[in-house]
């Protein structure tokens, strides 16, 4: 599998690979994406916030590569097959940047291991099996996925692997990896755009955490002229905020502290709060045209 190093607009990849932003922003804050995406993680260098000044504007927003999409796009597949998401990002990763060194249980049948970082040579598609339990304590030496060629597939060689782990009666997840792999290559190509598009994306700040900058840069396009009704805007972010984080947006001291600090966010992020055509609106951004950003602005 080889893979360029073009850097792809991260909202586009997560279109192609089927996934809201509400839902990798779950996995993104503190869940296993983020540890991934770590100081010296796997992904780090194939997911990067950039910035580009033009002639009259600034461009910029988070990418990623095309590996870093199949990767993202067999984790949350890894994840819809019953995967736990630590697990789904380790076998993730494994396949887009890992050799099959010091296991041999990885393959079903043991002299076919796997290019490190690629798919088989030849016509035959790669195929991807994880058991989906959890393997008990004394299997801890062993992986639970292999990956193989079509033609390795058979049942006694799969019965064989399995009892190998022990795994006689669980459940697998079975997933074509070259399949994938050419679905995504080929949806980035369609959308292929400049690493860094002249066209504005968002300059906002990347904040930690989920904050008003990781809302304006997900759901918005910085826009001077725009004005967006403040209601729209609060009842937008909580409801990506609670599609993200899964909890309600709250602050200690209530409803008037938290308000009082997304307008010191919003201030930061030269969004300022004015009145316009007898109603209080913020200058300096207009909505994305997005399905997700709509099903937020729904709530408004």
């Amino acid at each position: 599998m080889t893979c360029t190093k073009q850097l792809y607009p991260l909202s586009n990849a997560l279109a192609i690979v089927g996934v809201k932003p509400g839902r990798f922003h779950r996995h993104f804050y503190g869940g296993a994406l983020c540890d991934a995406l770590s100081k010296g993680g796997q992904l780090t260098s194939h997911l990067q916030r950039q910035s580009r000044e033009t002639e009259n504007r600034k461009s910029g927003g988070r990418y990623i590569t095309e590996c870093g999409t199949i990767c993202l796009g067999l984790f949350f597949s890894l994840i819809d097959g019953g995967i736990n998401s630590r697990r789904a990002i380790r076998i993730a990763q494994t396949f887009c940047f890992l050799g099959e060194a010091g296991s041999g249980i990885r393959a079903l049948k043991r002299n076919r291991m796997r290019p490190a970082g690629k798919l088989f040579p030849g016509d035959d598609d790669t195929w991807l099996v994880v058991i989906v339990d959890e393997l008990s304590n004394d299997a801890a030496e062993c992986d639970g996925f292999a990956f193989f060629p079509r033609s390795d597939l058979s049942g006694d060689a799969l019965l064989s692997w399995l009892d190998l782990h022990d795994a006689d009666e669980s459940p697998v997840t079975m997933l074509n990896l070259s399949l994938l792999s050419k679905r995504i290559k080929a949806g980035l190509r369609e959308h292929d755009v400049a690493p860094f598009p002249v066209a504005p994306e968002t300059d906002y700040l990347n904040t930690e955490g989920l904050s008003v900058g990781a809302f304006l840069a997900d759901c918005a396009i910085r826009d001077d002229k725009a004005r967006t009704p403040t209601q729209d805007f609060f009842r937008a972010y909580l409801a990506w905020h609670e599609s993200c984080s899964g909890t309600p947006a709250r602050a200690a001291a209530g409803l008037k502290a938290r308000d009082a600090a997304l307008l010191e966010q919003l201030d930061t992020l030269g969004i300022q709060k004015i009145k316009s055509n007898g109603i209080m609106t913020f200058a300096g951004f207009r909505w994305r045209d997005d399905p997700t950003v709509q099903e937020y602005l729904a709530h408004a």
